[in-house]
């Protein structure tokens, strides 16, 4: 079979010239040829994926995938663009993507190009997909990650388009404990835009099995401790062996080698080696307590999304695909380090406290309000907001430079704003101090925040209901593309769900699945 039968679903966008506006001859124009030679500059067109022959020899297979994914595009030459096949010294001609697929293709309309290389087709027509294009479409992730760092990270490629491999054990990864057939709502809130394939990794099957995802994905996330993916029988190099074009990511608890690197490490350990911990002491707070939620685990999926990115990006520059180390001490620290650790920032005797440690609760009649005084003027402006313009218009009070010299000066006005307050409900508090342009918000239980009206009309709370776990109520994605959409993906996979599927887009048949499943190096049918 020639690759033309086999390059038939493609997603992607539409080609704009360099001047940004759509080419014109993507309208269903005559054919277009132009021939170009090497070291001759050909024209950056947008958004179009050149893969070289010798790209496509071991991943031809992947462009019949029901428009989940578009070609994966070649790196050997470059950023993907018509100039990669100019490097490679030969000719090019450039055709009409109608007179190869025709003008519709599993109802996406056809609009891109196909590039002839010496006779063989180099680059493919992409197509845009009538539910629109993500950020992320065409990129493929096996994560073999559990809990939360390395799901949550992938959770938030996934939701931009970016395809999901969850490699699972048999019995499924820890927080499916706890509901309906293991789709707890832990599990739920890091899993979403994912397939689940559940392989038993101690048999010789399921690694190869693990090994040939590799080879055709674009990212593989992992966070065991060091050394265990080598005693796997999946080291790291042997993955990049096999594909030169893959990412790996390694998410550790404290690096990869080091004094505490073979230690287990969860967010509350972590929390309590970067001395966020201690950092929970106040005035009113004189113990140190643990941040009541996963601010390690989330910083770090935080990090390592971002990093993927830059990563896949430089990949596509033609920087080569990298391996990214991310230890969670390291990637919570540097969050926790730019106002957590400033009072151990400068280290030739500079000024500068902490400025979280201005941070306070302000009881009102009956409740509490924050309100934070960045400036001057959001000082003056709170003692307008209780009565006391007497001190709001005294220098004595309202001069920086004299309530720095006169610190029992601020004691008086803080004193003054704190009764003013008190005698107020929450309701009066917060419609005064908003009144002066100060930032305020009222202390409000978890469970009032779902009758939020700003939460409401930003639309990020969504209710959906799940096959197996029911009506769940999420956050959809906080990020808003433009001219991309990014709905939360109502997608929670069961434990293996899609074993099977995944088999036979690598060209397992039914008997060869079923002896994998009769050797147990896969999940019984779902």
């Amino acid at each position: 079979m020639g690759l033309d039968e086999q390059l038939r679903e493609l997603t992607g966008t539409e080609i704009r010239s360099d001047d940004g506006r759509p080419d014109r001859r993507l309208a269903g124009g005559p054919p277009v040829e132009a021939q170009w030679r090497p070291r001759v500059v050909v024209p950056h067109l947008r958004a179009v994926d050149a893969v070289p022959v010798r790209c496509l020899a071991r991943r031809q297979q992947e462009v019949d995938r029901r428009a989940r994914r578009s070609l994966p595009r070649c790196r050997d030459g470059g950023p993907p663009r018509l100039a990669v096949a100019a490097a490679l010294g030969m000719g090019l001609e450039i055709e009409e993507a109608g007179d190869v697929l025709g003008s519709q293709v599993a109802g996406s309309q056809v609009v891109g190009w196909r590039l002839v290389v010496g006779g063989h087709l180099a680059i493919v027509t992409r197509l845009r997909e009538d539910r629109g294009m993500r950020p992320l479409d065409g990129i493929t992730i096996v994560d073999l990650s559990q809990v939360v760092a390395g799901p949550f990270a992938s959770q938030l490629l996934g939701e931009q388009g970016a395809e999901v491999i969850k490699v699972e054990p048999l019995d499924g990864e820890i927080l499916r404990v706890g509901d309906t057939e293991g789709v707890s709502v832990n599990f739920a809130n890091f899993n979403r835009a994912k397939r689940s394939i559940a392989l038993d990794l101690d048999t010789a099957e399921a690694r190869a099995i693990v090994l040939e995802l590799c080879e055709r994905a674009d990212v593989m996330i992992e966070n065991f401790r060091p050394g265990v993916m080598d005693r796997l029988g999946l080291p790291i190099a042997s993955l990049r062996r096999a594909n030169p074009d893959l990412v790996t990511v390694s998410i550790t608890g404290f690096g990869p080698d080091g004094p505490h690197a073979s230690r287990p490490a969860l967010d509350p350990v972590i929390q309590a080696h970067i001395g966020m911990v201690d950092g929970q002491r106040s005035a009113d707070l004189p113990f140190p307590d643990l941040v009541r939620t996963l601010v390690a685990d989330k910083t770090t999926a935080y990090t390592a999304a971002q990093a993927i990115t830059a990563a896949l990006f430089a990949r596509e520059r033609g920087g080569g695909a990298q391996h990214l180390d991310i230890p969670m001490i390291d990637a919570t620290i540097a969050w926790y380090w730019p106002d957590g650790m400033s009072d151990h920032t400068g280290l030739g005797g500079q000024p500068g406290g902490r400025i979280c440690d201005l941070y306070q609760l302000t009881p009102t009649a009956d409740g509490q309000v924050v309100f934070y005084a960045a400036k001057i003027e959001h000082l003056v402006g709170l003692r307008r907001a209780v009565g006391r313009d007497d001190l709001a218009d005294d220098p004595d009070y309202s001069t920086r430079g004299v309530l720095v010299a006169h610190p029992e000066r601020a004691i008086d006005i803080w004193t003054a704003i704190g009764e003013g307050v008190a005698s107020m409900s929450t309701d009066e508090a917060v419609a005064r101090v908003i009144e002066q342009h100060v930032p305020v918000g009222p202390v409000v239980s978890r469970a009032e925040v779902l009758d939020d009206p700003q939460l409401a009309h930003n639309g990020i709370l969504v209710e959906w209901e799940h096959p197996v776990a029911g009506p769940l109520r999420q956050t959809g994605p906080p990020v808003r593309f433009s001219d991309m959409p990014t709905p939360l993906v109502e997608q929670v996979p069961v434990l293996g769900e899609h074993t099977d599927e995944v088999l036979a887009e690598l060209g397992r048949t039914a008997d060869e699945i079923a002896a994998l499943r009769a050797a147990c190096a896969i999940a019984p049918a779902p």
